[in-house]
This record gives C-alpha cells, sequence and structure tokens, in this order.
C-alpha cells in the first residue's frame, strides 16, 4: 500500500490530542512555574504558544517517520530504522524545547527568563512522552507491516495453488490424448475399419473432455456415462480381456470428485496390467457407506517396461491435495490394487 508520508495516521492524531495537552501543561509549568496556573493570562497565552511549535514538531517527528517506513519498508529492516529514528527524534525534541526554552528567554516571551536546570528537565521530559508517543506509532506500523506480509503471503500461495490447479487440469488431456494417439496409430496398421471406429468414439469422448476440462470437478453421475463411453474405447482394442463393473450406490451420484480421475484410474490398470481371455482385467467401480469411491482390479502386473507420462495417481493425488487438502488412499495386498477416493459433496441452495 501506498503511504502518503505528509499525511498523519489516525493513531498519530489520537496520540497528538491525548499527550500535547499534558507536554503543554507540563512545559509551562516548568517555564513559569507557580505563574502558570495562579495567572490566567500566562497560562493561556503559554498553553497556545508551546501547544502551536509542539503541533509543528510533531508533525515534523511525523513526517520524518513515515519517511523512514518508505525507505526502509520491510520487518528486517525493523531495528536500524529505529535507530535512526530515535536519533532524529531526540534531535527534535531537542530542537523544540530549545525554542520553547532560549527562544522565549531570548524574546523575553511573557517575561520568561532561562533556567538551565529547567530546561534539562523539560528535554528529558519531552524524549520521555515522545518515546512513548513513537512506540505507539511503531507497534501500529510494524503490526500493519506484519499484517500486509501475511496477506502477501496467502496471496502468493493461493496465486501458486491456482496456477498448480490449472496446470495440473491441462495435464489431463495431453495424457489421455497421448495414450490413445498410440492405440490409434496400432489400429491404423492392423485394421483400418476398427481405426475409423475407434476414431468415432474418441472424438465422442474428446468432445466431454472439452466441455468438462475447465470446471476441474464433475459430478459421479457424470463421470460414471464419460466412463462407459470411454470403456467402449478399452473394448474395441482389448476385446473381452478386460471387464468392467459398475455399483454406485444412487445416493451417491450427485456427489464430485475431479474430473477424468476414474478415466486415470481406469487406463492406468490397463496399461499396467496383463489382461487375456483366460485371465482377464477385472475393474470394479463402487462406493462405501463412509461416501467414498473405490476403484479397484485384480493384480497382475506386466513384466516389461511401460511407456508412461508420469501423471496418474500423481495427478489425482495432487487434485485432492489442492481441493480438498485431503489425499486418496491406496491399497495393494497382492492380488488387488485399490485406490478409495473421497467424494465431495456440495450443498445445493434452495
Amino acid at each position: 500500500m501506498h503511504m502518503n508520508i505528509f499525511r498523519p495516521t489516525k493513531i498519530e492524531w489520537i496520540t497528538f490530542w491525548v499527550l500535547m495537552p499534558l507536554i503543554s501543561i507540563g512545559t509551562g509549568h516548568l517555564l513559569y512555574g507557580k505563574h502558570f496556573f495562579n495567572n490566567w493570562l500566562i497560562f493561556t497565552a503559554a498553553f497556545a504558544a508551546v501547544y502551536i511549535i509542539g503541533l509543528v514538531s510533531w508533525y515534523m517527528h511525523v513526517v520524518s517517520m513515515h519517511f523512514l517506513a518508505v525507505i526502509m519498508p520491510h520487518l528486517s529492516q525493523t531495528l536500524p530504522r529505529l535507530a535512526i529514528l530515535a536519533i532524529v527524534h531526540v534531535f527534535l525534541i531537542t530542537l523544540t524545547m530549545i525554542v520553547y526554552f532560549y527562544g522565549f528567554a531570548k524574546v523575553g516571551f511573557l517575561g520568561y527568563e532561562l533556567d538551565p536546570v529547567k530546561f534539562q528537565s523539560a528535554l528529558w521530559l519531552g524524549i520521555f512522552l515522545t518515546l512513548v508517543a513513537t512506540s505507539i506509532w511503531q507497534v501500529e506500523h510494524i503490526f500493519f507491516k506484519w499484517r500486509e506480509s501475511l496477506a502477501q503471503k496467502e496471496l502468493i500461495e493461493q496465486q501458486r495453488l491456482v496456477q498448480e490447479y490449472d496446470s495440473l487440469k491441462r495435464q489431463i488431456n495431453p495424457h489421455f490424448l497421448f495414450n490413445n494417439l498410440n492405440i490409434l496409430s496400432s489400429l491404423i496398421t492392423d485394421d483400418p475399419a476398427r481405426a475409423e471406429f475407434f476414431l468415432d468414439e474418441l472424438s465422442k469422448v474428446y468432445r466431454y473432455m472439452l466441455r468438462n476440462n475447465e470446471e476441474g470437478i464433475a459430478s459421479l453421475r457424470s463421470e460414471l456415462a464419460f466412463i462407459n463411453s470411454y470403456y467402449e474405447l478399452i473394448k474395441i482394442r482389448h476385446g473381452e480381456t478386460v471387464l468392467l463393473s459398475i455399483n454406485i450406490a444412487e445416493r451417491y451420484l450427485d456427489m464430485h470428485l475431479p474430473a477424468f480421475a476414474l478415466q486415470l484410474l481406469v487406463e492406468n490398470a490397463v496399461k499396467h496390467n496383463i489382461a487375456t481371455r483366460i485371465s482377464p482385467l477385472s475393474i470394479t467401480i463402487g462406493t462405501t457407506e463412509e461416501g467414498n469411491l473405490v476403484v479397484s482390479n485384480n493384480l497382475q502386473r506386466k513384466k516389461t517396461g511401460i511407456v508412461s507420462n508420469k501423471f496418474g495417481l500423481s495427478n489425482i493425488s495432487e487434485h485432492y491435495r489442492l481441493l480438498l487438502n485431503q489425499d486418496l488412499k491406496v491399497i495393494e495386498d497382492g492380488t488387488s490394487f485399490t485406490i478409495i477416493l473421497p467424494l465431495i459433496k456440495f450443498e445445493t441452495k434452495k
């Protein structure tokens, strides 16, 4: 936030209105002794003169403090800023007291004669009250900078999360396209007719992805409809060697999850496991009583290296971390591989 160094803050005005009358009375008493309280004319004139000079002095204190805050704004610069500020304030209050005592004596204001002892007492009083006021001002400034620093850190963190989340959403489509273009490439060579049908189905699936990618999350109902279409693509490539079973309780269909999470999990299961007619790959999608989605497949890993662009589970895990500050659960017992995903519930506006 831009600071106007010539404009006092609210707390600075408050400290002036509270302390300046006390300073005026104390300084007036030191200047004129008992006459300050016994003579109405001396009291009024001395109080006004001390007050006006004090106002100018206070304003110089404020401007100097604001100037230092502008050129040394960071919390890490607090100690050197306070050291310089103390020197400046002592100089200004000393100058102010010289104007009161030596200046009044020089012009004979209300018959005042210089008393060096009282000058020293007034100087110490002025330094003490200035330090009190400065401490209050600096506490406000430090608190403001601390709060501003926290707000900036929070904004930076939010921007980082948004950028990371957007990046994660953009990663979905290249991952999907990369794997299916490999499949299409093989089909063009082996079976052109099936390749044409596969391309037609792929365009339908991709249309869904384009329609839903901006939101980042999707209802379980729409994701299941999508995964059924996606399964048709799998069957074109793998036939009956990959089996998909879906058993979802009706009450969970309108809950949400990261868009394309099911597609990534099914795709990973197919990619990393052997699927034959004798030993088909069986993938099941269901729900638990706690409102979690469970995706499981029998474990029969391929022993050869698999080309992957390293997204998959880590991608879904990052989505959950950003959306819910939660993580998915992975269970592998040697015969099956299971992923448990928390479903996201949104309150419906009535």
